[in-house]
């Protein structure tokens, strides 16, 4: 690490506007967190992430302009998916996109639940968690509930 230069940061960072500002901020956050690690441990004496010029890029991609279900869209979603034996392959998705409806929750929170994160006393669901591209991290709002209502007899049923 004591061989890298702010240059070859700045080629690196000019090189991900290319892909979505989530991404990019992950890559950034990486960067910044393995300097700074760098440094504690004496590997290297300055932290080129503290340079001003080293800042996050903005990402070239257009934003997505996202279109949430109609109420009536929703309920002929649940419909389908509480009276049918939906399956796709040899995996059933029903009960994570019921949760991911009804709570709010994004799926890589609903996939990263654990047993202990349902409370069915106070009906509150609590996101620890996520999953992204198979990793397992902190949410991104972690700590943060959900008071899911109908999902709470959802969850009843299935197990």
């Amino acid at each position: 690490m004591s061989e890298i230069r702010k240059e070859q940061i700045l080629g690196y960072l000019r090189m991900l506007p290319k892909y979505s500002d989530n991404t990019i901020s992950k890559f950034y956050r990486q960067l910044k967190t393995g300097f700074r690690v760098a440094q504690e441990k004496g590997m290297i004496e300055k932290n080129p992430m503290n340079d001003s010029e080293l800042r996050r890029p903005k990402s070239s991609k257009a934003t997505k302009e996202v279109h949430a279900l109609t109420l009536k869209e929703q309920k002929r979603l649940v419909n389908y998916l509480t009276s049918k034996s939906y399956r796709f392959g040899s995996n059933d998705y029903r009960l994570q996109i019921l949760i991911s409806l009804f709570s709010g929750m994004r799926m890589g929170e609903v996939n990263a639940l654990h047993p202990e994160d349902i409370d069915f006393k106070k009906g509150v669901v609590h996101v620890r968690r996520t999953v992204s591209c198979g990793t397992q991290d902190l949410a991104r709002s972690q700590g943060h509930s959900h008071d899911p209502g109908y999902l709470h007899r959802c969850l009843r049923q299935s197990s």
